[in-house]
């Protein structure tokens, strides 16, 4: 089972597809966050493929919950309601990216997953202590367990977790590190003290992908693709993947320079071919359903958190069931506070960052004068504000009239 927009279906046939060439016998899901377009699945052909939408899994109020959160968000936050309506049907349910290509049998997850209720995938599995990026300190940021693959199985504990994880996930899946939310990924680091028989694997061949290339050599010997010479490697996560350039290993990391890795290389350049041939069905080019209001005014991200904080804190604000209509309590709100989007491209990594030196010198010069100006202690009270009032979703009283 995959989720994903419309606009990432090229990318979760390629996933489907190698899931079938190695698993032909499965069942497979594929489930589309997305305005409704049933005319696009003339073009989705795969056997055993089965296509659900966002809209029909039961969420409650799913529009409202489709204005709360991004592209990103929305489509992590339904996860564990659809883990929920496909264990009603099958033993054992198996949830992959769409960004993941398989290179072996799933069969050894479904054997470790037969004595668990679940199974989770470190991002690493030994430590690092350089200065390059990821590292410890962002799995603290942003979740020890990487939950573009998850396996759960029928099990005493399962409908607790999920109803618990969904629960989080609808009402708090904002990727707001700063808050210690990361979508849905980050409450998987309370799962192993908070429910039973959780197994965390330790198979070097689940989840290969940039953060765990410094443990992992891909190798390719008797048809089949190894790590580190002894173990198959079941599946790929081509997170932050360049589809244009296979030498590129991630733009969100610094620690393995590009083309520094001709093993993964090597197995990148197929999953671009893959990637490439399903292009010219042209679901890259059909703009997220949810980006936008009923006029096309965009939703700019501010909006977002703020009519998730005052739906919640002031829900009489925003009765409408339908927030993306013209003339919606949202649309008012849009228009009255200048909060109506522009067009982005892309989002900023660590080497954007790092490519931001000189304005992070003058502010940290600004930020050195305003110290002299408080004194130490007030300084630091600042700062400690500042962090706190960086979400978004704490500043919504400022757009509540008072009576």
């Amino acid at each position: 089972m995959t989720i994903c927009s419309i606009n990432y279906v090229s990318k979760a046939l390629v996933f489907i597809e190698s899931c079938i060439q190695h698993n032909p016998n499965f069942v497979y899901h594929l489930v589309l966050v997305d305005r409704k377009n049933p005319a696009l699945l003339e073009k989705i052909t795969q056997p055993n493929l089965r296509i659900l939408w966002a809209e029909d899994l039961g969420i409650p109020n799913f529009l409202q919950k489709a204005m709360c959160f991004d592209i990103i968000e929305l489509n992590t936050n339904v996860k564990p309601r659809v883990l929920q309506l496909l264990l009603e049907q099958f033993e054992s349910v198996l949830y992959f990216d769409p960004d993941i290509c398989v290179f072996h049998s799933l069969q050894p997850i479904l054997d470790e997953l037969k004595s668990h209720s679940m199974l989770l995938t470190p991002h690493y599995l030994q430590p690092i202590q350089d200065a390059k990026k990821p590292n410890d300190v962002e799995l603290l940021k942003f979740g020890v367990f990487n939950l573009g693959f998850i396996a759960v199985a029928r099990h005493p504990s399962t409908s607790a977790f999920l109803r618990w994880w969904s629960d989080r996930c609808l009402e708090l899946g904002f990727y707001e590190p700063q808050s210690g939310l990361a979508v849905d990924q980050k409450w998987m680091s309370l799962v192993p003290g908070f429910f039973e028989c959780v197994s965390v694997s330790r198979n070097l061949g689940l989840n290969v992908a940039f953060w765990n290339l410094h443990e992992r050599h891909i190798s390719f010997r008797d048809e089949s693709w190894w790590i580190n010479e002894d173990t198959p490697l079941i599946f790929v996560h081509f997170s932050s993947f360049d589809d244009h350039n296979a030498a590129v290993i991630a733009r969100k990391q610094t620690r393995v320079p590009d083309g520094s890795r001709p093993d993964f290389e090597a197995v990148a350049v197929g999953y671009r071919v893959a990637i490439q041939a399903n292009q010219p069905l042209g679901f890259a080019q059909i703009p997220y359903g949810f980006s936008m209001f009923a006029d096309g005014k965009l939703i700019s991200p501010t909006l977002r958190r703020l009519y998730a904080a005052l739906l919640l804190e002031q829900p009489t604000m925003f009765t409408d069931t339908d927030p993306f209509k013209i003339g919606s309590d949202a649309y008012q709100f849009a228009a009255k506070h200048h909060l109506f989007g522009k067009p982005v491209l892309g989002g900023k990594t660590f080497r954007d960052l790092e490519s931001q030196s000189g304005l992070i010198r003058w502010a940290l010069l600004g930020l050195k004068i305003l110290q002299r100006i408080l004194g130490a202690n007030r300084y630091f009270d600042l700062m400690r504000f500042l962090a706190y009032i960086s979400s978004i979703r704490v500043q919504g009283h400022a757009y509540v009239e008072k009576k």
